[in-house]
């Protein structure tokens, strides 16, 4: 996984712990649906709708990315809340 996203392991921790970005949330942001697919089909612990620092799941990051094959498998293997919002858009909505 650390291949795929570059850097080492400090940057990886950094950046997780910082944001509080998954492993799910990465590989979205970087459009690495065979990734994605991977972990939802063999670490079985990964929430689908676990939300980052600022409200975002996987699906909201693949989805403002255009990730639409990352789109697809999070659908295909998790059981994603496609009506969700991060605190962002929700903020930009109330106002």
């Amino acid at each position: 996984v650390l291949g795929v996203f570059g850097g080492g392991v400090f940057h990886l921790f950094y950046f997780t712990f910082k944001y509080g970005n998954n492993a799910l949330h990465l590989a979205s942001m970087n459009n690495q649906p065979k990734v994605l697919e991977y972990l939802l089909k063999t670490v079985k612990t990964f929430k689908s709708n676990f939300r980052n620092k600022i409200g975002r799941t996987a699906l909201n990051i693949a989805a403002a990315q255009g990730a639409f094959e990352c789109i697809e498998v999070l659908l295909k293997y998790s059981s994603c809340d496609i009506n969700s919002t991060d605190k962002v858009y929700s903020f930009l909505l109330l106002s």
